[in-house]
């Protein structure tokens, strides 16, 4: 049965270009999602948001140091009240010396 879920995700180590220069940032953002449980909601969430155009053209990072999503919370939720729109990044300047 499948069931619907609320995954809350943070990306961290994004080597993305703002204000005209290269900088180490992160985002938040969720997903709405329908699955049979919280490991493969988590999975699709994760999966959309590595999906987007818009963040595999800006994305910096060489193979040694790759960026992460990772989830901060799963909800499982009754029903969705109406067709959510897909939700942008919330973006966020990280520390250089943060890991």
């Amino acid at each position: 049965m499948t069931r619907n879920f609320q995954v809350s995700l943070e990306g961290r180590n994004f080597l993305v270009e703002m204000h005209g220069r290269v900088v180490r940032a992160g985002f938040f953002t969720s997903r709405r999602v329908v699955a049979e449980d919280g490991p493969t909601a988590e999975k699709i969430a994760i999966d959309a948001v590595q999906a987007m155009p818009d963040l595999r053209t800006m994305v910096r990072n060489d193979e040694a140091d790759p960026p992460r999503i990772e989830v901060e919370k799963t909800v499982l939720l009754d029903a969705f009240e109406a067709e959510p729109a897909q939700p942008g990044l919330a973006w966020y300047a990280e520390d250089d010396d943060e890991s």
